[in-house]
């Protein structure tokens, strides 16, 4: 432990109901865990193992618009589910580049649908697609708008409105809070894992972060072929590379691309990579000690899009190249002939480099599935919660009460402030993580700390103190019932059992355990004129005021801004706050009574049943009635060059 000063900086706090803002990604998994009777633990796990073959049957549909050859589709396919992107995103637990990579390749299908045909239920359900997308990678909204966009000025149809209206609708006040706080856009959804940034070399060529071949030099050495170096392994993987590079350099010199298709995938590539290239400069968020970069999930979904692309029109018109037919008499069917043979011998070597990218594709996939095995960061199931089962129950109950989790982590003590749902990806919003960095930018740094925050700090630094005194008051005032010490935390777990105010409950499998001696219970309290405190009892958003002596308050530890309390209708009045108040306070009638506590505006839950109705509208329209009109199909105009 190297100071109160460092355990104060590394301190982390658990945000109220109104400031971990539902964002969309909380709605699209809340709606698949409906698969799974509510089941969001099983729901996860099955999407991970799903997930290759999804994209997979995704990618196939998707290159269908664009390539005729089933054999081409099965390669695009190959290189998607390929891509140092998703399979990082499949170790790592990254759920939202998953839906990313399911519903991408999906959109291309409906909204050629749409611009074909003219079809509504096409361009309602690109917009579903999009929706899901952008509640993965928040960043891509900006994509999302600018096709919109493009769409509309180009003139072709006010129905392409509809790419947009499911966003508006079921994400509105994500939206808003996006418009207050634009940094949202470069946080990622889920729980915050702090990647290493990538060298833009490795950004390049789809990397989203240092290549870890730890697995494979352990493999080596427990087969006992001797010791290798993770770091000469590394240098291997651009040499995996180099197939597809070399069929990229043909694709642009020799393929003779029809120039919007060619533009199509450049384009993709190089705003992507310049795009991933920013990103990793950008700070997002605030870890434990340090910020934490944006990562670069949208810049390189791009790269990924242009550059599959580019390989896979490459590998339709180089290697799939069928010899030119001739009707013409005479001489000239030597001619033709020769052409022929010239044609197909040229072939062979371009699909022998076909070749060698799919097995460059299947090494990359074995690199992704190796890393998964070795990586800090690789997400892996736990049957053990973050906190006890009895402080569980607490914070769970009617009282709401919350647990201070200190962690010994190299020297620093990080202290998080835990409630019912914290600490998990329910738990945790893009909004809440944006709002701990400001500034342009070019300029961004971390905000200062809120009250709330600083008082878990003190916290933390008292009982991380040899000679910390009574902290029940501390903890009271922050509504924690007990403290929890994490495992291997060393000197720290003494410095705790000599602290005043806490009563030793015992070991756990998350690690010792104490709870605050105090009369009252939770984050609820009544505060009496002459100082006494008692709990208020919850059911629900409401707080059980029995009956008792004027001047008293009713006080919620909750930073968050804008709650309000209500007994029969009438709202409560609040005192005048201290210049350091944080918690909200409420004078409370003699009478006493239930008292109705909202976190968020009245109008607030009829803004989300409108939006609720008006993305089922979406839904409906997405639906496809009758039958659409013909299109040509896709890859002809390619056969013909």
């Amino acid at each position: 432990m190297r100071s109160s000063t460092a355990c104060s900086a590394g301190t982390s706090t658990s945000r109220p109901v109104r400031q971990c803002l539902p964002t969309p990604y909380h709605l699209v998994l809340g709606v698949l865990s409906l698969l799974f009777f509510g089941h969001v633990d099983v729901m996860v796990r099955s999407l991970l193992l799903a997930a290759p073959i999804a994209a997979a049957i995704s990618a196939y549909a998707g290159a269908g618009s664009v390539l005729a050859r089933r054999w081409v589709r099965g390669f695009a396919a190959l290189l998607w589910i390929a891509s140092p992107l998703f399979t990082t995103a499949l170790s790592d637990g990254r759920l939202g580049v998953v839906f990313v990579w399911i519903c991408a390749p999906l959109v291309a299908v409906t909204l050629r649908r749409s611009l074909t045909t003219g079809s509504i239920a096409a361009a309602a359900g690109t917009g579903l697609l999009l929706f899901v997308i952008t509640a993965g990678v928040p960043l891509l909204l900006l994509a999302t708008v600018l096709g919109t966009a493009v769409l509309l000025v180009a003139g072709r149809g006010l129905r392409h409105l509809w790419l947009l209206a499911p966003t508006v609708f079921l994400g509105w006040p994500w939206l808003w809070a996006v418009v207050r706080e634009p940094g949202t856009l470069l946080t990622m959804p889920g729980q915050t894992i702090a990647a290493e940034s990538a060298p833009t070399y490795l950004l390049a060529v789809g990397f989203p972060a240092p290549i870890d071949m730890t697995w494979l030099a352990d493999l080596i050495s427990s087969l006992g072929l001797g010791e290798v170096s993770a770091d000469i392994l590394q240098l291997w993987v651009p040499v995996l590379l180099l197939p597809m590079l070399i069929l990229a350099f043909f694709t642009l010199i020799e393929a003779r691309l029809e120039l919007s298709r060619l533009s199509w995938a450049v384009g993709l590539y190089l705003g992507g990579l310049l795009l991933a290239a920013i990103q990793v400069h950008l700070p997002a968020q605030t870890g434990p000690f340090h910020l934490i970069g944006s990562y670069p999930a949208a810049g390189l979904t791009l790269v990924s899009l242009g550059s599959i692309l580019l390989l896979s029109l490459g590998a339709d018109r180089t290697a799939g190249r069928r010899p030119g037919r001739t009707r013409t008499a005479g001489s000239t069917d030597a001619k033709s002939a020769a052409k022929g043979t010239s044609a197909a011998s040229s072939r062979l070597p371009m699909r022998g480099l076909v070749g060698l990218v799919t097995v460059a594709a299947i090494g990359l996939i074995a690199i992704g599935a190796g890393r998964s095995t070795s990586s800090a960061e690789a997400v892996t199931a736990t049957s053990e919660s973050t906190v006890p089962a009895l402080a569980a129950d607490r914070a769970e109950g009617a009282t709401q009460a919350r647990t201070l989790r200190l962690d010994n982590v190299d020297g620093e003590v990080l202290a998080t402030l835990v409630s019912s749902d914290d600490g998990t990806v329910l738990g945790t919003s893009t909004v809440t993580s944006a709002e701990t960095v400001g500034g342009w930018p070019w300029q961004r740094r971390p905000l200062p700390i809120t009250s709330d925050q600083v008082l878990v700090a003190q916290a933390a630094s008292a009982l991380s103190a040899d000679d910390a005194g009574d902290v029940s008051g501390i903890l009271g005032e922050l509504g924690v019932d007990f403290v929890l010490i994490g495992q291997n935390a060393g000197s720290l777990t003494n410095s705790v059992s000599v602290s005043e105010g806490l009563l030793p409950v015992g070991p756990t499998s998350s690690g010792q355990l104490w709870r605050v001696d105090k009369p009252y219970s939770g984050r609820f309290l009544i505060r009496e004129s002459e100082g006494q405190v008692s709990t208020a009892t919850m059911s629900g958003t409401t707080a059980k005021v029995p009956a008792g002596q004027e001047g008293r308050t009713l006080t919620i530890a909750d930073a968050a801004d804008g709650i309000t309390a209500k007994i029969d209708g009438e709202p409560l009045p609040q005192p005048k706050p201290g210049e350091e108040a944080w918690a909200s306070e409420f004078d409370l009638p003699a009478a006493g009574g239930d008292v109705e506590i909202s976190l968020n505006s009245p109008l607030y839950p009829v803004g989300v049943i409108a939006g609720w109705v008006f993305g089922l509208l979406s839904l409906i329209v997405a639906i496809p009635f009758g039958r659409a009109g013909n299109t040509a199909k896709p890859g002809r105009r390619e056969e013909k060059a």
